[in-house]
């Protein structure tokens, strides 16, 4: 975590092609906690997947669940974690997409999505 006060740069993904694969790739995660949450785990680690093998995507999309997981309010978002870290995402990644959030919520006074 940073000292208070020093805003941390968004980690933004390095194309649009890496972009496009995070925005796919997150919808097919609140799509898989979501409608279709009864989905067994090895499918949908292969959805994932289709949707991107990157494991600096995974990561990316994973740090903006790390910071919202509050396992015994949020099982759902609980199952996007365990689901992205399965499909390889990667943690260095995720935690400075975490950081980055955390951050922010911080200076919107702690309000979570």
């Amino acid at each position: 975590m940073q000292p208070y006060g020093v805003v941390v740069s968004y980690p933004d993904l390095p194309t649009d092609h890496d972009r496009l694969a995070a925005a796919r790739l997150t919808g097919t995660v609140e799509r898989l906690i979501g409608r279709d949450r009864d989905v067994a785990p090895t499918e949908a680690i292969e959805e994932l997947r289709e949707a991107t093998t990157d494991p600096v995507v995974l990561g990316h999309v994973l740090g903006s669940y790390l910071v919202t997981v509050a396992p015994d309010l949020e099982p759902m978002r609980a199952r996007a974690v365990a689901l992205l870290r399965a499909a390889g995402a990667d943690e260095a990644t995720a935690a400075t997409m975490a950081e980055w959030q955390s951050e922010r919520y911080a200076r919107q006074g702690n309000l979570l999505p």
